[in-house]
């Protein structure tokens, strides 16, 4: 069916035609305001998003988004892999490669160094099998539960019995982790509404330690957490008036309320500012109701142990990580070294 298909580049108007397409889809509503603020106000540069139409009808959809990284000692522009989506009836091999084809062109063009992506079972085995990718490791969730209720319901048949110990449990668990929140001398956390330049500076003393890694000054955190039309809770951890690190704090309502750390990034040796940032996401999210809270690290960076200490735990997904490189000075070799990367979910589209 590709042969009847336009296939060209998002563009101002297609706002509606995309959300009619997720709305179809994925039963998500999406309106003009997000993908204005996802695909033309992006600091990193233009989009590189291809839609597939059907006379004037969006039926799929797939590309990319620029994003500033820092690798070795360069800064480069990568892509981030976003909203694969096509109709049923245009789901033919010939219809997804071609618009694959053309939004890779368009990387090309852009002089992306390489894509990254999150992928499932299903689309792990194309993605590394037929277009070019390689898995760099599995996303595990560093998991907290605050709320047992949902987790009995599923183990215990008997509703009435299930929710009293669901609920004393909460309370129990609730009390335990206000408990551990505990002063930390010198250290001062803070709720913000934007980043400022203390920020950049806070990057540019860090941004050494980091092989491969987004590049966190103001400008992408605020384009990231504070201009995006979802909602998040960021506060500061302050020492002697400087900056020493931050968090990024969102809530989802889905089968059960989820809080999710979605970004934590703190000076390079410090575990009490992880500490106390992680302490202070714990107590909004008790206060928030979560039931459960997730967060993605990986176990070379300190931070794991703060979150272990906290009471987190590792649990498995069902997502893989993959990077395709368009340069031979950065090979998929390079990338596909888990240690080189600090990744958390706001590095994804995910959340």
């Amino acid at each position: 069916m590709a042969k009847n298909l336009e296939f060209r580049k998002f563009r101002r108007g297609d706002e509606e035609g995309l959300s009619s397409l997720f709305r179809e889809i994925f039963h998500v509503e999406k309106n003009a305001d997000y993908w204005n603020w996802k695909y033309f106000q992006n600091p990193a540069g233009q989009h590189m998003i291809i839609v597939a139409l059907d006379k004037d009808k969006i039926v799929g959809a797939t590309g990319t988004i620029p994003v500033r990284f820092k690798v070795g000692s360069n800064e480069i522009i990568a892509s981030q892999a976003i909203d694969l989506v096509l109709l049923p009836q245009y789901r033919g091999r010939r219809t997804f490669f071609t618009i694959e084809k053309i939004a890779r062109k368009e990387c090309i063009d852009n002089n992306v160094k390489f894509n990254y992506g999150f992928t499932i079972k299903k689309t792990y085995r194309i993605a590394t099998k037929f277009l070019g990718f390689e898995g760099v490791y599995p996303i595990s969730n560093m998991t907290k539960v605050l709320n047992p209720s949902p987790y009995l319901r599923q183990k215990i048949r008997v509703g009435l019995l299930a929710s009293p110990l669901g609920y004393v449990a909460k309370q129990v668990l609730n009390a335990f982790n206000r408990r551990k929140l505990s002063a930390f001398p010198g250290l001062t956390t803070g709720k913000i509404s934007r980043f400022d330049s203390r920020f950049d500076d806070l990057w540019s003393k860090e941004a050494d330690h980091y092989e491969v890694a987004v590049i966190r000054d103001s400008q992408y955190l605020n384009w990231r957490y504070v201009e995006c039309p979802a909602l998040y809770k960021i506060y500061s951890a302050r020492e002697n008036g400087s900056i020493k690190g931050f968090i990024v704090l969102g809530c989802f309502q889905e089968d059960i309320k989820r809080g999710r750390i979605v970004d934590i990034f703190v000076e390079k040796g410090r575990k009490d500012i992880a500490d106390v940032l992680i302490a202070r996401g714990i107590n909004y999210f008790i206060e928030e109701c979560i039931d459960v809270i997730t967060c993605w690290m990986l176990e070379q960076w300190p931070i794991i142990e703060s979150l272990i200490k906290r009471g987190f735990v590792k649990r498995e997904t069902h997502h893989d990580f993959v990077v395709r490189s368009y340069t031979d000075e950065f090979p998929n070799e390079y990338f596909a070294d888990k240690s080189k990367w600090y990744l958390t979910m706001g590095d994804s589209d995910y959340y």
